[in-house]
């Protein structure tokens, strides 16, 4: 069977969702024929060892930037054919695809390419990773009417609801005319997908409010711990934030150090993470370690005791939470998190209330690096290789 994975992002260039497709792509290769297409700011730069064949077309960065910096530029690219849908169907005319499976469009894939798939009859699965069709940025509770007061409440009862869009109760989002008629479009493509599939239960549940169904979630997984370091160079009263800080509760976290001053803080990712820091904390208070790449950022998650997932946005299953805790560390999280089940299970002390002040002392007490504490879920934790197996039924049916 020919297999396509299709991402916006080339998966060294721009980790998150590319990188996760290719993880599922590459594991995928053992029982299919696949190709992961996708745009590139960069010659083509498949990563080492690599079985699967990578295609890409060239992406101008300072137009992208410019469009993407224009509401209506950007509409317009989102959903208009355009140079790379052409590319897209000289490209399925000549590789013939038996499935495409779609992850993060919309930046440089047109989501009309599903009206082209729809219309040869080439089976196609969706795999959503965020709230981007609600709204063409970062979906916040405030967005649907919840009070930050509120909104663990609403989480706690997001929880108990069944698949029944009716169930759910706030005020919604206040669109404008051009945002309403986007959201009717987005609704009509994702039904011209043969199947939607969802990554947590709490994004089935909001997109189903919106109009867009699936009964269908199925978990992103992490690779099993292959690394050689030992626990015993895990730094004392340590925690670390690792990515962008928009919608991830960096401010709070930084307003936590400056009230918990024998915390030390490690920071991955680009350079305004430090600069945001040194207004906040003396440099002493804190180590920024640049961008990392995966195995440098598992290297340090066995050497810190928490990571903080402190996300104010809705966010759907961050991949830091499951690195967390298979590489040695706790993450501490919100109820807006769609794996915050998951730490809840090790203790609810690792969960923080919506809004409220955090204090890192008390949570670092009740932390314990027994062999025991946390075990059965960091050993239960679904491989890369198990989610694509459950998978599988709805690529090949």
């Amino acid at each position: 069977m020919k297999l396509v994975v299709i991402n916006d992002m080339h998966p060294l260039q721009n980790p998150g969702a590319a990188s996760i497709a290719y993880s599922l792509a590459a594991n995928a290769q053992t029982e299919w024929d696949v190709e992961y297409w996708c745009g590139s700011q960069l010659p083509n730069n498949p990563p080492e060892n690599s079985l699967v064949n990578i295609k890409s077309f060239n992406v101008d960065s300072i137009r992208e930037r410019r469009r993407l910096e224009s509401l209506p530029r950007r509409l317009w690219g989102e959903f208009f054919p355009g140079r790379v849908f052409w590319w897209f169907v000289f490209q399925v005319i000549k590789t013939r695809p038996d499935v495409l499976w779609v992850h993060q469009i919309g930046t440089r894939f047109p989501r009309s390419i599903f009206a082209f798939t729809k219309l040869f009859g080439i089976k196609t699965v969706w795999t959503i990773h965020d709230f981007g069709l609600i709204l063409p940025r970062k979906l916040y509770p405030r967005d649907l009417g919840i009070l930050d007061s509120a909104v663990d409440t609403f989480m706690d009862h997001l929880q108990s609801f069944s698949h029944d869009k009716h169930k759910l109760k706030f005020s919604g989002i206040d669109y404008s005319l051009i945002l309403e008629m986007r959201l009717v479009v987005v609704r009509i493509l994702a039904s011209l997908c043969g199947q939607i599939i969802f990554i947590s239960s709490m994004q089935q549940q909001i997109y189903s409010c919106f109009g867009i169904h699936s009964k269908v979630v199925i978990a992103n997984g992490i690779e099993p711990c292959a690394c050689e370091v030992s626990s015993e160079a895990r730094f004392r009263n340590s925690i670390l934030f690792a990515g962008r800080a928009t919608g991830k509760g960096f401010e709070q976290l930084l307003n936590a150090l400056v009230e918990n001053p024998e915390m030390h803080l490690h920071l991955a990712g680009g350079p305004e993470l430090k600069l945001q820091a040194e207004r906040r904390l003396e440099t002493t208070r804190f180590s920024y370690h640049g961008m990392l790449n995966s195995i440098e950022i598992h290297n340090l998650l066995h050497s810190v005791e928490m990571v903080s997932v402190a996300s104010e946005c809705f966010d759907v299953y961050p991949t830091i939470t499951l690195e967390a805790l298979r590489y040695g560390s706790f993450p501490i999280t919100t109820k807006v998190t769609g794996n915050f089940p998951l730490v809840n299970s090790i203790s609810p002390r690792l969960i923080l209330e919506y809004g409220k002040s955090i204090d890192l002392n008390a949570i670092s007490s009740c932390i314990d690096f027994s062999s025991t504490w946390g075990k059965e879920v960091r050993e239960n934790l679904p491989t890369i290789k198990q989610v694509v197996a459950e998978y599988q039924s709805y690529l090949i049916n």
